[in-house]
């Protein structure tokens, strides 16, 4: 008997962005790794402040450098991203926006992450007298 080969999957060179600039997809697995990463920010400095003072201290003069700052930025973005594409996928959930012209629009998804970003900055910049 003669064994039949299954069919190979599509090579990425014909593989093709969909819809739009923005593929949800990418930006929702990339925004979960930022939180994972942001989750174990926060995790090592609740270590160092359980631990001792020296570990506290050296944990606060590594958390708030500034290029900590532009991580934290981009925990909030990660964070109000992967809710606006979980918002999105429920209503997909229920057969609504399934169209053509309504999958071009989750370019919204990005958009509005953006905003609710500098929002919650700006509004935290103004709590903290950073502004």
């Amino acid at each position: 008997m003669t064994k039949r080969s299954a069919p190979l999957s599509p090579f990425l060179g014909i593989y093709r962005w969909r819809y739009t600039f923005f593929n949800p997809s990418v930006l929702h697995r990339l925004s979960g790794v930022v939180l994972s990463l942001g989750l174990f920010s926060l995790t090592y400095f609740l270590m160092a402040v359980a631990s001792s003072p020296q570990s506290y201290a050296r944990a606060h003069a590594t958390l708030t450098s500034p290029l900590f700052d532009a991580f934290y930025v981009a925990c909030v973005w990660s964070f109000f991203y992967h809710l606006m594409a979980g918002i999105r996928h429920l209503v997909l959930d229920t057969g609504h926006g399934l169209e053509r012209k309504s999958a071009r629009r989750t370019g919204t998804v990005v958009i509005s992450s953006l905003v609710l970003t500098v929002a919650c900055c700006w509004l935290l910049a103004l709590r903290f007298g950073v502004l």
